[in-house]
Formats: structure tokens, sequence, C-alpha cells
């Protein structure tokens, strides 16, 4: 493959992925007469090159073959290692409700058909542009999973999902959900941070426990780490032995123990917080049976002084 590109000095930088000679060639007329506009671009397919990059880009514009599975697979790949920035507008040959699903659950910013007209593609790749510069600080909500049991609580995890929302590219969050037809069944918040993705907050529905969408779930959320290149994934503490700890034993995942100190009063013992104590099971029971309205009130109260 070739990359052709413009000697322009601009702040504002289209990259252009296509195999098709006559959408270069729009595309090189389109941007190409503006001297603000710096224009790069790949000739091939996302399936076929390995020398494309949007970084330093404004706008990644990707010409897709949307009948071919292998593409739809690299792109999934791409989005991935993009993220949200730069945006992505995708220009098909046709389109179906199957890709627009789908072009949606990778995060692409925006779809073209061919034949596309100039003046509507730059229209797109400025809207898109202007959106990722200022980012909405309403929180955007696709699913709720009124979920009982898992890891960590239901309520704080909402309240941290809206937290993230503004957290930019500090702490990279993840969202991951397991559909069941046209419902979700289960989720997992994940974080990355350097080398390492972590996974602070996962459940699932009960009624749909013995489909084990935890396992296709945790699965998606190891292949994101391998496809961002992370070294290592952090499952979160679990007490040994108890279902948790076997459960994420089973991906292979090593223990490393946690230290706590605590400040005791003289001749005071150790207190034993672990969910195995006697004294603590007849509580999870009975929080496990209470209903999710009142667990929302008093959940996260009770949570703070939880170790």
């Amino acid at each position: 493959m070739r990359m052709a590109t413009s000697s322009k000095a601009s702040n504002t930088v289209v990259a252009v992925l296509t195999a098709d000679p006559a959408f270069e060639q729009s595309v090189s007329t389109t941007f190409g007469a503006s001297g603000a506009i710096e224009l790069r671009v790949v000739r091939g397919t996302v399936a076929s090159v390995d020398n494309f990059t949007a970084e330093g880009a404004t706008v990644v514009v990707i010409d897709l073959d949307t009948a071919r599975p292998e593409e739809m697979v690299a792109l999934e790949h791409m989005m991935l290692q993009i993220g949200v920035s730069p945006p992505v507008v995708v220009v098909t040959q046709s389109f179906d409700a199957e890709v627009a699903r789908s072009l949606l659950q990778m995060r692409v910013a925006d779809f073209l058909v061919k034949p596309v007209q100039p003046i509507e593609l730059v229209r797109t790749c400025a809207r898109v542009a202007r959106s990722t510069v200022a980012e909405t600080k309403e929180a955007q909500i696709y699913t709720f999973i009124p979920a009982v049991g898992g890891a960590g609580v239901t309520t704080l995890a909402i309240q941290t999902a809206l937290l993230l929302l503004n957290s930019g590219q500090r702490v990279r969050p993840t969202v991951c959900l397991v559909d069941h037809g046209d419902r979700t069944v289960a989720g997992a918040i994940a974080l990355s941070h350097r080398d390492v993705l972590e996974v602070p907050w996962a459940s699932s529905l009960r009624e749909y426990r013995s489909q084990c969408p935890n396992n296709l779930l945790y699965w998606k959320i190891i292949e994101h780490g391998v496809d961002t290149r992370k070294t290592s994934l952090d499952f979160g503490r679990s007490t040994p032995n108890e279902g948790t700890y076997h459960f994420k034993q089973q991906w292979g995942a090593k223990p490393e123990p946690l230290y706590w100190e605590y400040a005791l009063q003289s001749g005071r013992e150790l207190p034993n917080l672990s969910p195995s104590n006697p004294k603590y099971r007849a509580a999870i029971n009975l929080w496990t049976r209470l209903p999710v309205g009142l667990t929302k009130v008093i959940g996260p109260h009770i949570v703070r002084s939880i170790p």
C-alpha cells in the first residue's frame, strides 16, 4: 500500500482509508482544495492495511465493504484501538438495519452510503469533529440492569458511571454488555490504567444465570484487553474459596494477597469481616431478598463501612 499525504500545515487532519479509486479521487477533490485541511489517504481495505494510523487525525473516514465479514471484524478491532477520539465516519456501498446496529455498537460517529456528495461528506466530518471538541456533559444511558449479585453495588455502579462520563482519557472507562435478544442480561465496567485492565463492577440478571452470560462477558473483556495491548487483567478482590474466587480462578487468574491494617484498642481482636463469617451470613441472605428500591436508599451508606 502507498500513503498519499498533502504537505499543507494544518490543525485539521482528515485521514482516509479506501480501496476505491473513484472515492479517493472524490475525497482528494473535496478536501484537497482547502488550504486549511491536511488530507492523509491510505489505499487499501480495513482488513488488509497495516500502516494506517489515526494518530494526530481530527476525523477518520473508513471506506468499508460491509458484505465482507473480515472487514467488519477488522473495523471492530480498529475501533477498540481508536476509542471515541478521533471520531470515525464509515462509508459503505449498501446499508441495512443490522449494519447500523453493528456500527452503533462499535461507537462509529456516523455513516454514509455511496454515492456520497462532497458537501455531505464535508458537513458530516465537520459535525462529528465539533461533537468531539464540545463533549457533552449529560449522561447517555444505553441500558439499566436491575441485577442482584455479582461484584459491586448497583447504586454505586451508576454513580461511578456518571463520574466516569467526565473523566476523559485519564481512566479510559469501558462498558461491556451482554444481550439476549433485545434484553441486556449482564454488564461490567472496566477501567484502564497503563498496562492494566481492571473490572471493579460486574453483574447479571439472576434468571439468566443458567445460560452463563458472565462467561461471555469476561471473555469479551479479556479480548478487549488483548486488543488494547494490556498485559494484565485485575479481576478484583475475592474471599478465598468462595464462589467468585473459583469463578475467577478458572480463567487462569493468580491470587495475590491484599494487606489490611487495623488500629485496635488494647486487648481487642482483629474483626472477621469475611462474608463466610456466620455473623454476617444471615444479614447477607436478608440483603438479597430486600426490595431493590430499599437497597438503593440504604446500600451506599452501608457499603462505605465495608473494607
